[in-house]
C-alpha cells in the first residue's frame, strides 16, 4: 500500500488515479477528493489516520504551502 499525502493537487491526483484505491491512500486538507482521508500536517500525526502503518511500503510527499507570505510566516 502507498501512502499518497497531497492527494488532492495536481500531482497526487494524478498518482491516486493512477495506482487505484487498492493500492494507494490518499490524504486531503482544504479541497477533500472521493475516497481521501483528512489530514492536516501541520496538527495532526500520521497515527491518526493509519491504523496499521505495516500495510504502508511507501510514502509520496505531495502537499505543500502555494502561499509565499504563509511560507515566509
Amino acid at each position: 500500500m502507498i501512502l499518497i499525502l497531497g492527494a488532492s493537487g495536481f500531482i497526487g491526483r494524478h498518482l491516486s488515479e493512477a495506482f487505484g484505491a487498492s493500492e494507494a491512500i490518499g490524504t486531503h486538507c482544504r479541497h477533500p477528493v472521493s475516497g481521501s482521508i483528512y489530514f492536516d500536517a501541520t496538527r495532526m500525526r500520521l497515527a491518526e489516520i493509519v491504523s496499521r502503518p505495516i500495510d504502508i511500503s511507501h510514502a509520496v510527499v505531495c502537499f505543500a504551502e502555494t502561499k509565499i507570505d504563509a511560507c515566509k510566516a
